[in-house]
């Protein structure tokens, strides 16, 4: 979870303390005598630092230990994973999510809350608040807030920190998120939702990272992310990766919900399939975990006709998107990947299209926490931050 130091103007002496901290925080010595025997710091340096990140309460001192070499007891180091935490929010469907997350990766408290489709700017803005306020609530006295993470659908400007627009809240556009830095008093990251998630999932299965990693989303709405060689392909302000706004079938000339027609969404997406689903579970509403659950017990829902057309139009844009980036890992994202039949004929589609081509996709995974990886992205990013700033020796 702790990540710091990104810059080029790293002092030897900076680089000293934050080793020290990581050394601790992994549990990797416990001692000064055990950061000084085994790690060889200088003894100045180790004794300056130690006594920063004390001040700073990134670390506290425990009781005596007896020592490994069997001499006078020693006083225990240890991390204080509450000192910092990160307030990270993201979006399912239409409900927008935050968790209260410590430097250990724990989290300790979510909220969520549904946002609906005419909701305006200040609304949205205040439900931000309302979420921050809840939490920051249920922070201890010694936590100090490093920051609030969010990761969003849609078009995000992530250097001007912007929500430009996404079509399942159709008023809000170009909001400036700013405001909830000096409000709060902390840093803001903002970022897109899919590129959170796929950043994680490389963290936790580096073999992700090698080679092209194509993340693939089928949901509320139909998006993508890729990633070269571990490192996201985006731009700041784009709508790179709203695929489910484009065309493959030009005879369909149904409304879509961003304005436009015969949209890939029109006859893809959860608000476009409900009604046929609902014919299985009436009480189903356009949720998209809620929609995951009915899938993970209902696998029959593939057969319905409208899911069916859905499978070939989605088979087409993915075999499409395999055309264009040659990746050699796909991750499938949403509700529709939990029915076994669905994801098998869409594997052996791709496989197919591959055996043309002479340059096969390695693997397939299903990411089976659904967005839950905005949460751990965007609190490594906060978190990240603040270590930099904090972990700066003052000597």
């Amino acid at each position: 979870m702790v990540e710091h130091f990104r810059t080029s103007d790293i002092r030897v002496k900076d680089a000293d303390k934050a080793k020290i901290y990581d050394i601790l925080f992994h549990g990797e010595a416990h001692s000064r005598k055990e950061l000084l025997d085994r790690f060889k710091f200088r003894p100045t340096v180790l004794t300056l630092s130690i006594r920063e990140l004390l001040e700073d309460g990134l670390i506290v001192e425990e009781a005596k230990h007896k020592s490994p070499s069997g001499g006078r007891p020693e006083v225990k180091l240890a991390p204080e994973p509450d000192r910092l935490m990160a307030i990270c929010f993201h979006a399912e469907s239409r409900h927008l999510k935050a968790a209260l997350v410590n430097l250990k990766g724990d989290i300790l408290l979510e909220t969520g809350r549904e946002f609906e489709a005419s909701g305006d700017e200040e609304a949205f803005l205040g439900l931000c608040r309302s979420h921050i306020r809840n939490l920051m609530a249920h922070m201890p006295k010694k936590t100090i807030l490093a920051g609030i993470g969010m990761s969003l659908p849609g078009s995000v400007d992530t250097k001007e920190k912007r929500f430009n627009s996404t079509y399942r809240w159709p008023k809000l556009r170009g909001i400036s998120l700013t405001p909830l830095e000096g409000e709060f008093g902390c840093s803001l990251h903002v970022r897109k939702d899919l590129d959170s998630v796929l950043e994680n999932s490389m963290l936790n299965f580096p073999e992700l990272a090698k080679g092209n990693t194509l993340l693939f989303h089928w949901g509320f709405g139909v998006g993508f992310a890729f990633a070269q060689n571990g490192r996201n392909v985006n731009n700041e302000s784009s709508r790179f990766g709203e695929v489910g706004h484009t065309r493959v079938d030009l005879a369909n000339i149904k409304p879509c919900i961003c304005g436009s027609a015969g949209c890939i969404e029109t006859d893809t997406a959860i608000w476009a399939l409900l009604p046929s689903m609902q014919s299985v579970d009436s009480a189903l509403y356009d949720d998209e975990q809620l929609i995951t659950n009915f899938c993970k017990v209902h696998p029959e829902v593939a057969a319905l006709p409208a899911v069916r057309k859905a499978l070939r139009t989605i088979s087409l844009t993915m075999m499409n998107m395999y055309r264009i980036f040659f990746p050699s890992n796909v991750l499938l994202l949403g509700p529709f990947f939990h029915v076994p039949s669905i994801s098998q004929s869409l594997e052996e589609r791709i496989i197919l299209e591959t055996s043309t081509t002479g340059y096969p996709v390695l693997g397939f995974r299903l990411i089976e926490d659904g967005y839950r990886g905005c949460i751990y992205s965007n609190a490594r990013h906060v978190f990240g931050i603040k270590l930099a700033e904090m972990l700066r020796a003052k000597f």
